[in-house]
């Protein structure tokens, strides 16, 4: 990765000053591979490092269910282009429900406005429609995204014929359609592909489970519960001796008895599933800055890769 983003770095560079290099939007694109350079950062950090193998692992088990993912998406587009091909399409004037009716111009009032203006009728379609199947699955996708869906559900409720406007709540049993589909989509797919990451991090994890029973026993000061405990039990000691000796007025013995609540803490200890929820808590605080680390750097990226194809177009 490191040579191939020096390679196109330098043919950027040595076509950056010609005359040449200037009209050629193909040496121009080479410089988005610069963005790649962050990720060098990666070999740096091993426990970031660590993610992003994870992350790349859990690949392999990724397009198995993309392509199911994909299957069943052009499944529901197919049935969206049976239901609603041709409904999406209404008039300007909300008066004209019909190409032959939507003629002509019509006036316009606003309220900032003390006169109206005169608009010309226009037969034309919703920006989101199912009219064929790419453009099914382009909508489905923006539904999935939870972006806008209320008004694609809206006009799919309102869609009465084709050639003819729509009519508000016609066919509210277009609903279920979108029920499904946010049931198959947004929620079960989504938790597959969560679910196949969680995977690949416990699966890496176990190995270091396994080091660890083998000498359990060892390095006692090492483990975070046994420090616990013998801080509570000194803190304890020092809570005792100090009502018995009478000296509770000559300090402020109100921390010491926190010790008397932190011992109820020690019951986690005998409850192993307690104990296993509580150890995936905290490794997954753990885990979750350089997580935050790899998102931010994904963002920066496109970010870039976006500036460069869209400047100056939008």
């Amino acid at each position: 990765m490191d040579a191939v983003v020096v390679i196109c770095a330098a043919v950027s560079f040595a076509f950056e000053g010609s005359a040449a290099g200037q009209n050629l939007s193909t040496i121009k694109s080479l410089r988005v591979l610069r963005v790649l350079r962050p990720l060098k950062t990666i070999k740096r950090v091993p426990k970031l490092k660590a993610v992003f193998d994870c992350v790349v692992n859990s690949l392999k088990n990724v397009i198995s269910i993309l392509i199911v993912y994909i299957l069943f998406h052009f499944i529901f587009a197919v049935i969206a282009v049976q239901l609603f091909n041709g409904k999406f399409f209404f008039c300007t004037d909300e008066s004209k429900h019909t190409p032959e009716e939507c003629k002509g111009s019509y006036f316009v009032f606003d309220r900032d406005e003390q006169l109206p203006r005169r608009e010309a009728r226009i037969w034309t379609t919703q920006s989101f429609h199912y009219d064929n199947v790419a453009t099914a699955m382009l909508t489905l996708f923006a539904v999935q995204t939870g972006e806008g869906w209320p008004q694609v559900l809206q006009n799919s409720m309102a869609a009465t014929y084709e050639d003819k406007g729509p009519i508000q709540n016609f066919r509210i049993e277009m609903s279920i359609f979108y029920i499904v589909y946010f049931v198959i989509f947004p929620f079960f797919f989504v938790n597959i592909f969560v679910a196949l990451i969680i995977i690949t991090f416990q699966e890496q994890g176990e190995a270091e489970l396994q080091d660890g029973e083998i000498d359990k026993n060892q390095n006692f000061f090492k483990d975070p519960w046994n420090i616990f405990d013998l801080i509570t039990v000194i803190g304890s000691i020092i809570d005792a001796l100090v009502i018995v000796k009478g000296e509770e007025n000559a300090f402020n013995v109100g921390f010491l008895r926190l010790f008397r609540a932190a011992r109820l803490i020690k019951l986690l200890r005998q409850g192993y599933t307690i104990r296993i929820l509580l150890w995936t808590f905290v490794q997954s605080f753990k885990a979750l800055p350089y997580v935050c680390l790899l998102i931010a750097m994904l963002f920066f990226i496109y970010a870039i890769i976006g500036m460069q194809a869209s400047r100056g177009r939008i």
